[in-house]
């Protein structure tokens, strides 16, 4: 486990979000490829998220020495509502597609209370519960329910309109195969999970993928909660735990002393 403590990682994943997808990109056919380019995280003023997220998608073993088997998804969820899990996941899928040529995909898989398509200023369309919720022959093509962003390579499969029944969708043989699709098609996938404790289905989306990472809320979780969280990914690939706005006991005055 990780925990990456003393950045709040909500608040300046929106920032970076904002300001990075106004770069320009180049895109490329090598799917596996570090792009040779400035860093524009620092360059936008985003160094220590830039290192946070990197330490996370390093921790799924994503590094300059990947190969075309490496494991390329990763799955991340909240342990309730408001633990920044949804920021989380755009920082690291914006760090993934400015870093590497492949082209990535950001799913949201909460399909009871979808925002994606608001905050991020989307394009309406059908997402991924129209994929889900018809036969293969009569849904939506994936072309119609990928939406581009201004990174080249960066696409967002939003959840679409609001599910009746999203338990029943995202433990569907259905959403089997859309995974699978979308990890044949693009070189990583990135999955924001609904709250783990409000939908025990997303423990089962997160068997999927290669990786999972939780997200929690310092000063709102407690060690029953967290323990549980934990409990529900027990057949998962958890690679590690962010605690979300922690902020050490020591002052920070003293702590500039000390590395100083």
């Amino acid at each position: 486990m990780a925990d990456f403590d003393g950045i709040t990682l909500a608040r300046t994943a929106l920032r970076a979000r904002d300001q990075l997808w106004a770069q320009d990109d180049v895109r490329s056919n090598d799917s596996l490829g570090r792009r040779l380019q400035p860093d524009l995280w620092a360059k936008v003023g985003f160094p220590d998220l830039a290192a946070t997220v990197r330490s996370l998608y390093g921790a799924c073993g994503w590094s300059e020495e990947m190969e075309s088997g490496s494991a390329r998804s990763v799955a991340i969820a909240g342990s309730r509502d408001g633990d920044g899990s949804s920021s989380i996941s755009w920082a690291v899928a914006i760090a993934t597609a400015h870093d590497y040529t492949g082209d990535v995909v950001l799913v949201e898989c909460d399909l009871l209370r979808p925002s994606f398509r608001g905050d991020l200023g989307l394009r309406e369309g059908p997402g991924l519960c129209d994929l889900l919720a018809d036969e293969p022959a009569a849904a939506p093509s994936l072309d119609d329910a990928l939406c581009p962003t201004r990174m080249m390579n960066l696409w967002i499969l939003p959840a679409g309109e609001r599910a009746q029944n999203p338990s029943r969708l995202l433990r569907s043989a259905r959403m089997v195969e859309v995974f699978g699709e979308l990890c044949r098609r693009f070189a990583f996938v990135v999955v924001n999970l609904p709250s783990l404790l409000r939908n025990s289905e997303a423990a089962t989306v997160a068997q999927l993928a290669d990786n999972v990472v939780v997200v929690l809320r310092a000063g709102t979780i407690d060690q029953r909660a967290a323990q549980q969280t934990l409990h529900l990914l027990a057949d998962a690939s958890l690679r590690g735990v962010v605690l979300n706005r922690w902020r050490p006991a020591t002052p920070a005055a003293l702590r500039r002393l000390v590395a100083a």
